[in-house]
């Protein structure tokens, strides 16, 4: 919006006003969260397998399995959570009257801060 990336919580707030792609958000915020849940998860078990091959000659790979696992089940949250709200952003843009952008750009990205998605009106 306006070049800013916005967070879930920020279209949450923003799409308040709208009941429709309130709703709509509120599903694509969801899915963004039970995908960074499955997402964290799989990297703690992932990074520790590795971790305790540096520390062991004989590490355990179970954990490192399924961690790669949880983090591959993340990744239709991710898609469900774009699409959702791609959804959402166009929802609360027509109802504004006018259109800046009719075909918002969003994309998936990794950050520093996790999984984000980036919008350009």
């Amino acid at each position: 919006m306006n070049g800013k990336n916005l967070k879930p919580n920020q279209l949450i707030d923003i799409t308040k006003s709208n009941p429709e792609a309130y709703s709509v958000m509120k599903i694509a915020r969801t899915n963004f969260n039970m995908g960074m849940i499955f997402m964290f998860a799989g990297g703690i078990l992932f990074y520790y397998s590795l971790g305790t091959l540096v520390y062991t000659d004989s590490p355990n790979w179970t954990p490192a399995a399924i961690g790669a696992g949880l983090v591959i089940v993340s990744i239709p949250f991710g898609m469900s959570y774009v699409n959702h709200a791609k959804t959402a952003v166009k929802i609360y843009n027509n109802s504004l009257g006018y259109s800046y952008n009719s075909n918002p750009i969003m994309r998936l990205c990794v950050t520093n801060n996790g999984i984000g998605l980036k919008v350009i009106f």
